[in-house]
């Protein structure tokens, strides 16, 4: 070691003990590259570190990496030099020392150039901005469009900051946009957000942090996709006509975050996002949530029946009197979504042979767009291609055993539990998270326990109830008060929101209304329809209304 190299490293450990021993920590991935590169190396290091102890810090520590993935000190030990012309750059050279290998790696030189180029120009321009970008995972940064991508999303932030609106507002809300919308959605929600900007800087920076309704509201419209709103209630009475029901519908979940949009029930209303990926999606979802409803998913004396497994006389109640899913799959520790999406697979294959053996080629449609949409990556698509199989399996008449007795008229929703017992005693289908589960379903089905729900009741007297209000009378039998639609569903995920201690519940009887089995119903309307009835309210006969649908089975 030259006796200059020598000098740094006692100079460094005399001002910090922890300054020397990284130093000397550190040396040995640059020793390879010779005397003189461990001598540049040891000068930028320590001027950093005079300059700011943190950026010292994390120049050290990311030595051995950022020497190994640039193959050398060039040009990250030049790059890092940048972060020594400002003041107060030590955040935003703690971010670069932390990614810049990774992303080298990843995603390749041009790719490291370019993001370094970036957070050079906004270095000068905003300290706490480079501060925020540099931070930022470049991963997520970078998202699947690539260098192109970075660029379009950082265009517009340049016209931004002239109204003093920084990145550590911009990129937050840009970046949502983006999952959502695109690199285009980004663009003119940016231009939109620079006139509500200049209109008042709180208003600005609200729309810009997408905390603001009209913000929401701007979304909703540059949306892509198929919107429901004037479809749904043409869907509705779609539903009815091949199930007897008519739900009342009201708004599903919808945030700023994104993530895939369901079709869900709570055993008494359909919630429906304001948007999906096409028109075939959103009908389909229609049909397979209302089968859950006409085919005994959320009937009282099935869910009792489904608690009894578990060895409790009644199921946990909140107190609007909904079931509560939790102890359900409580038993199953940190395992528990597997589980849960075990069952379901189980209980939508038999919803989804309920609802096909009245409406003759829906579970073809569904395996149709379910291979055309294509397998998710990841966790996900282990469950996806499982679910595949077993639709595939159905419409070929080659179930297994198990899911044969799934397949028959009569089985219900505690043969589907049963059914999923022994499967997730024997599967090698690995764990997942929630992120994993909502890219898991096939297209048109969703989570069946994502909310609690009402138990449906059988009137004793009667096979069926009707749902379609006969008399003025409401599902249940009594008259129903109008009901305002609220602005977003609850929809909360019980099996991560309810509290441990709550998972007994209060025990009692559900008050919800009936949606029984309907089969016999469905046999009657298409009966019905081949002796030239009318669809309810439509002046349309139900072959005339498929006719209009295109694809309708």
């Amino acid at each position: 070691m030259a006796a200059v190299t020598e000098e740094i490293l006692e100079h460094l450990a005399a001002v910090s003990f922890v300054a020397g021993r990284d130093a000397r920590a550190a040396l040995p991935a640059v020793a390879p590259l010779g005397a003189a590169a461990e001598l540049r190396y040891l000068e930028t290091g320590r001027d950093l570190f005079f300059y700011d102890r943190e950026a010292g810090k994390g120049f050290f520590h990311g030595t051995a990496e950022l020497v190994a993935a640039f193959g050398g000190l060039d040009p990250w030990l030049e790059q890092s030099r940048v972060f020594l012309t400002q003041r107060g750059t030590f955040r935003a050279a703690v971010g670069f020392f932390a990614q810049a290998a990774a992303l080298r790696r990843t995603l390749g030189a041009e790719a490291e150039l370019v993001w370094f180029d970036v957070g050079t120009r906004w270095l000068a321009q905003h300290v706490d901005s480079a501060a925020a970008y540099f931070r930022l995972p470049v991963l997520t940064l970078f998202g699947s469009e690539g260098v192109a991508g970075l660029q379009a999303l950082m265009a517009p932030a340049e016209a931004l900051l002239q109204g003093r609106l920084g990145l550590g507002t911009y990129l937050p809300g840009a970046l949502r946009v983006r999952a959502l919308c695109g690199l285009e959605g980004v663009a003119e929600w940016a231009r939109r957000g620079a006139d509500v900007l200049a209109a008042g800087r709180v208003r600005g920076e609200a729309w810009f942090r997408l905390e603001s309704e009209e913000a929401r509201s701007f979304l909703l419209e540059i949306l892509p996709g198929f919107r429901l709103g004037v479809h749904k209630r043409l869907f509705l009475l779609l539903l009815q006509a091949w199930t007897g029901l008519q739900p009342p519908l009201e708004d599903g979940d919808w945030s700023a975050e994104g993530g895939r949009a369901f079709v869900e029930t709570d055993g008494r209303s359909l919630f429906v996002p304001a948007v999906m990926p096409d028109r075939e999606e959103a009908l389909l979802a229609f049909y397979h949530t209302g089968a859950h409803l006409a085919f005994g998913s959320y009937e009282e004396e099935a869910i009792h029946a489904l608690f009894r497994e578990l060895g409790m006389a009644h199921p946990p109640l909140d107190a609007e009197q909904r079931v509560t899913w939790r102890p359900l799959f409580a038993q199953f520790g940190q395992d528990l979504l597997r589980f849960q999406m075990i069952f379901d697979l189980c209980e939508d294959l038999r919803v989804d042979a309920c609802l096909d053996r009245e409406m003759p080629g829906y579970a073809a449609r569904l395996l149709r767009l379910a291979q055309r949409r294509g397998r998710p990556t990841g966790v996900a698509g282990a469950y996806y291609d499982a679910a595949l199989g077993m639709l595939a399996q159905l419409g070929a008449g080659t179930l297994p055993e198990d899911l044969t007795a799934l397949a028959q008229p009569r089985s219900g929703i505690v043969d589907s539990f049963r059914v999923a017992l022994e499967r997730y005693g024997d599967t090698d289908l690995p764990p997942l998270g929630l992120a994993d589960r909502s890219q898991a379903y096939l297209p048109g089905r969703s989570p069946n326990a994502a909310r609690p729900v009402y138990p449906t009741r059988r009137h004793p007297a009667r096979e069926e109830m009707d749902l379609d209000g006969d008399g003025g009378l409401g599902a249940a039998g009594h008259e129903e008060e109008p009901r305002e639609m609220p602005q977003e569903a609850a929809g909360n995920d019980p099996d991560l929101e309810i509290p441990p201690e709550d998972i007994q519940g209060t025990g009692g009887r559900g008050g919800g209304h009936s949606h029984a089995r309907q089969g016999h119903r469905c046999r009657a309307w298409r009966q019905g329809s081949q002796r030239g009835l009318c669809l309810p309210g439509m002046g349309l006969s139900p072959s005339e209304l498929q006719g209009g649908l295109g694809a309708g089975p």
